[in-house]
């Protein structure tokens, strides 16, 4: 790969979402064992499984200027003399061509605090341009997000300042959310997405749709809305209803999986989501090990949804009921 594109590549490995995860490893979860596992080992699962939650809930509203800490004038100068931004940012990738992007248009030193897992970019004049929050294990993936930010037309707190100012443009929309997802700003980010939404003058292309989706991370989100109602995208949909409404209460002894599925179906009325809200429920109760409710849950998914399931997946929820 030439060194042109190398940060062009958009072939990263990409992080399967959560429920797809849960039910692609069905082996490794606590499948058809008759005897219980210990405590311990059941308390391990349970809490990778529930780990992911983060990128849904630990969200923390910020603005710019409460995160533009100042840098100090040894970095503006030394940005200035070599023409480089400044990078404030735990930067060790393990990865030797990220080293040297980085090192190639970077003034780099890490965080006072260490436990800072933000990326803060600043151009040479000291002020905060950019910001990515990101997981260093996906070096690729980071440094695209890290790359946007050595351009004007996409780095994060310039389009956000545009877009304070009243620009409300289709490019300068879409290119803000990508930033607030890389920044992980939910708060301006739902502000953005409405606005999106909002200067809409006709029904939404697939491929807009697509992007509404991939900037959607939570129910209170106005693009989760705007897929419900457009009966679209419905992987990403279950993803965030599994997250919020069934892993949330995995260890809660008085959920009941039932009243818990009726609940979830009432607050998210759509034929196409039933099924799938069904099969939650079962891949809930399997994660809990409620081995009695579970074979009814499996013998009702079975009798229901026979001739919409594969010869391999009635096999399988066949035998949980054994």
């Amino acid at each position: 790969m030439n060194k042109k594109s190398f940060f062009d590549y958009r072939g990263v490995k990409k992080r399967e979402p959560l429920y797809s995860w849960v039910n692609s490893n069905k082996e490794k979860l606590n499948r058809k064992q008759k005897s219980k596992r210990p405590m311990k080992a059941k308390a391990i699962v349970l809490a990778a499984l529930i780990a992911p939650l983060a990128g849904f809930t630990a969200i923390t509203p910020f603005t710019n200027a409460a995160h533009n800490k100042p840098v100090s004038s040894e970095l503006i100068v030394k940005a200035q003399a070599t023409g480089k931004m400044i990078l404030i940012g735990n930067a060790p990738f393990g990865d030797r061509h990220v080293a040297a992007f980085l090192d190639r248009n970077f003034v780099i030193q890490e965080p006072a605090d260490q436990g800072e897992t933000a990326f803060l970019l600043y151009n040479t004049e000291g002020t905060l341009v950019h910001r990515v929050v990101g997981d260093v294990k996906y070096p690729y993936e980071l440094a695209v997000k890290i790359k946007r930010g050595l351009n004007a037309s996409t780095q994060y707190y310039t389009l956000l300042d545009r877009f304070e100012s009243g620009d409300l443009s289709m490019s300068l929309l879409e290119s803000a959310i990508v930033g607030a997802t890389d920044a992980n700003d939910h708060v301006a980010g739902k502000r953005l997405m409405q606005a999106y939404l909002s200067a809409m003058t006709a029904d939404l292309t697939a491929s807009q749709l697509s992007f509404v989706g991939r900037h959607t991370r939570s129910t209170a989100d106005p693009g989760f809305a705007c897929l419900l109602g457009n009966g679209q995208h419905t992987d990403k949909l279950v993803e965030i209803i599994f997250a919020e409404e069934y892993l949330s209460k995995v260890g809660d002894k008085h959920a009941d999986a039932s009243l818990l599925s009726e609940s979830v179906k009432a607050k998210y009325p759509s034929d196409g989501l039933e099924m799938h809200i069904d099969r939650m429920a079962i891949e809930w109760l399997e994660m809990r090990e409620d081995r009695e409710p579970l074979k009814t849950a499996a013998r009702e998914y079975v009798d229901r949804y026979k001739n919409a399931l594969s010869t391999a997946q009635v096999r399988y929820y066949s035998g949980l009921v054994k």
